[in-house]
């Protein structure tokens, strides 16, 4: 899975970027922006657990800081959702072993 962004209406884009582990089961990205901030997360299998991970670029996604894990599990999980309240950004997430889980990710800077 690869990321790329335009900034003139889909006439050019960014050079594309891999998101998530090379040869590990990458599956639903989420993408939500504020201004120039932008979270993109993920779910990735490596055929023993799911992960979500969060990669975060505070200049339009031009760069991006190192991705993270914000959640594991063994069990079955649903599709990682970002919501925002005002100027917070959180990680829903629902998985059968944890519950539901609403993790705060982050504030617009």
């Amino acid at each position: 899975m690869f990321y790329a962004n335009s900034s003139n209406q889909g006439l050019t884009y960014s050079q594309p970027i891999r998101v998530g582990t090379e040869g590990v089961n990458v599956s639903r990205p989420y993408l939500m922006s504020l201004g120039q901030q932008v979270w993109l997360v993920w779910k990735e299998f490596d055929g023993q657990k799911s992960s979500v991970y969060l990669k975060e670029s505070r200049d339009d996604g031009k760069t991006w800081a190192t991705p993270k894990i914000l959640a594991s599990t063994v069990g079955y999980s649903d599709h990682p959702l970002l919501l925002s309240r005002g100027n917070e950004v959180f990680l829903s997430w629902l998985t059968h072993d944890d519950g539901y889980q609403l993790i705060n990710i982050g504030q617009k800077q």
